[in-house]
């Protein structure tokens, strides 16, 4: 059956804009976004000052540690950008880049783009001031990993899944003649990691699940591949080799916690550098070997460390912001360089010098624009218990200025993967919301990482509806600590949107509303659609298509659709090479035969979420105005 998707007739309010196809609004709102923008501070901002923040990511260093390449949406689309060291900027890119990366003589950079969210990553290399483009690959449907480039920048390493769709074979390119050459055919999920020291091997990852991968060492010249890992299930994580042909790699093969660990690549036998109750997220080690920064993931916060190799003795960085710190690395001149983002400030990028303690310098950072910092909320840590007696972590954003006794609406917020973790960075939505007056819980159910190998695994397969249980338990933990039973609305995106769906379907008397972004309705009919290339990955977590083919049914929302009460929204890229769009044509057909209130915003521009600002600016007014009308319309 077609069905025609719903255009938001009102993108913020119908007496405001009147009514527009999504198409007409992302134009009209791109032009607005190209004029200038009101940065007058407010405590009220609005949908469009929230999500027009430009963001910034990804900082890669020049070798001569001058400049700074970055990817940012501050046009509105992701584009390489590049801060030169007097402080100005300049985008060197055409949209859709993912990652930025220096050549190692600092004459051009590598950058990563698709094509409005379809995932079919090109690789592409320019000069810093935006000339001299050179397409390294050129097959626009076909997904390429880069694995780096050698030493001395001669040859770049890159994966592909040209062949058939599913599998990914490694292939080397010659940078100086163009010449690329297949330097291994394999079967399932292959990504480069890495050129050995003296160029003459190449690390690569095998990926079964996002929890489970093996390490192998490439011989460039016999094309023999071996093993580096016991093949026992196990994360790999951020493998680098150093200076004595040794890896340093954080993986949870020896317990519940990436651990930071130095490998000998002849015997696999693994020797633990940092060793700690929460997992090592990130690291880096100087170019000169004498320092190492890592960082501990302690319950969604980051806490960074600098370690003095010669010693083993590491400290603390002292006056990180607050948040999450990411991309980590050394400049030339041995100072440690990352990037922060908190929950009440956008993402920023930092030094700090090893040598002179805590001296941390902030590079630039994501302007805030119209949104007054006073009126954002820091959320607080909280655990609330589930059904089994189990305490489940999630960080609880409630609204300033809230009359005591008076309950409030509230949004439970369900992250996607499910091998994710909510973390608190700075999140428009969840700003916005309590901005509006609508408390956000935002849970790590079981399935989580962060919290230990054994709890991420606890929603596999069979075990699937505990999960939803402990989202159920979200909502009667907010009815007893000041919310409003009757106004809660669940929503997630991704795997999210899965849950969204199954909340509704499965314990239907709990919500008032529910946002499903790009999310699974049917997981027999998501395991068949979704790219070649993802479905044995998927079916690790979520069952065999045909050994698991009745517990996939079970726990379809699809097939209970006549349990659901609440209104639902819908939103859906059309590219979506993940959950490709049949998803949620499904679940907005099946509703709409009964009756049901369902709204539907398709975007033919988007993949696997909302990535252009234009559009963000569009869905998310539409969606503040739907959960404004059921959760504080009904007071």
């Amino acid at each position: 059956m077609m069905i025609q998707p719903v255009r938001p007739e009102a993108i913020a309010a119908a007496a405001r804009f009147g009514k527009e196809s999504v198409a007409e609004a992302a134009d009209r709102i791109r032009d607005e976004l190209a004029g200038p923008v009101d940065t007058t501070p407010t405590l009220r901002p609005t949908v469009r000052q929230y999500f027009s923040l430009p963001t910034i990511g990804d900082p890669s260093w020049s070798p001569d540690g001058k400049r700074l390449a970055y990817v940012s949406d501050a046009s509105g689309q992701r584009q390489a950008w590049i801060r030169e060291a007097d402080g100005s900027t300049r985008a060197v890119s055409a949209a859709g880049v993912d990652f930025v990366t220096w050549t190692p003589d600092g004459s051009n950079l590598i950058y990563g783009a698709d094509t409005n969210g379809d995932e079919r990553r090109q690789l592409h290399m320019v000069r810093p001031d935006g000339s001299g483009h050179v397409a390294l690959t050129d097959r626009p449907g076909v997904i390429h990993e880069l694995g780096g480039l050698s030493a001395d920048g001669r040859f770049l390493a890159f994966s592909s899944n040209e062949r058939n769709g599913t599998d990914s074979d490694i292939f080397v390119r010659n940078m100086q003649s163009g010449e690329r050459r297949l330097v291994f055919q394999g079967e399932g999920s292959l990504t480069p990691r890495g050129f050995t020291p003296d160029g003459k091997g190449l690390l690569y990852s095998r990926t079964f699940s996002n929890l489970h991968n093996e390490l192998h060492l490439l011989d460039l010249e016999s094309g023999a591949s071996r093993r580096l890992t016991d093949g026992a299930p196990a994360r790999y994580q951020g493998a680098r080799f150093g200076a004595g042909g040794d890896l340093l790699v954080a993986t949870d093969r020896e317990g519940e916690f990436l651990t930071l660990s130095r490998m000998d690549p002849d015997s696999g036998l693994l020797v633990p550098v940092v060793d700690a109750k929460w997992d090592v997220d990130a690291f880096a080690v100087s170019k000169d070997r004498k320092s190492l920064a890592y960082c501990l993931n302690e319950d969604g916060y980051s806490r960074l460390y600098l370690r003095d190799v010669a010693s083993g003795k590491s400290r603390p960085v002292g006056n990180v912001p607050e948040g999450v710190v990411s991309s980590l690395s050394f400049r030339a001149d041995g100072t440690l360089s990352f990037r922060v983002s908190g929950p009440t400030r956008t993402a920023s990028f930092w030094t700090v010098d090893p040598a002179s303690g805590d001296a941390l310098r902030e590079v630039m950072s994501a302007p805030l624009g119209a949104v007054d910092p006073n009126g954002l909320v820091r959320p607080e840590l909280v655990r609330y218990p589930t059904f089994d007696g189990r305490e489940i972590p999630a960080l609880m954003y409630w609204p300033q200025n809230v009359p005591l006794g008076k309950p409030i609406p509230a949004v439970v917020y369900v992250h996607g993967g499910p091998e994710s973790q909510t973390r608190p960075i700075f999140n428009s939505l969840h700003q916005f919301l309590v901005d509006q007056g609508i408390a956000v819980l935002a849970p790590n159910v079981r399935g989580s990482i962060g919290y230990g190998k054994t709890y991420s695994h606890l929603d596999d397969v069979e075990k699937r509806p505990d999960s939803i249980k402990d989202v159920a338990a979200a909502a009667d933990y907010l009815a007893k600590i000041g919310v409003d039973p009757k106004r809660v609305a669940v929503m997630g995106g991704s795997y999210g949107g899965y849950m969204t769906l199954a909340s509704l379907a499965f314990f239907p008397d709990k919500w008032a509303a529910g946002v499903d972004i790009v999310g699974i309705s049917n997981l027999e009919t998501f395991l068949q659609n979704t790219g070649p290339w993802r479905m044995k990955l998927r079916a690790a977590e979520y069952g065999d298509p045909i050994k698991d083919a009745e517990t996939l049914r079970k726990w379809s929302p699809i097939h209970k659709v006549d349990d659901m009460e609440a209104p639902l929204m819908v939103v859906q890229g059309a590219n979506d090479p993940r959950v490709p769009q049949s998803e949620a044509d499904q679940m907005v057909a099946a509703l709409r035969e009964r009756g049901h209130e369902v709204s539907y915003l398709l975007y033919e521009d988007e993949g696997h979420g909302l990535a252009k600002m234009p559009n963000k600016v569009s869905g998310y007014t539409t969606v503040g105005d739907f959960l404004n009308k059921h959760l504080q319309g009904a007071q």
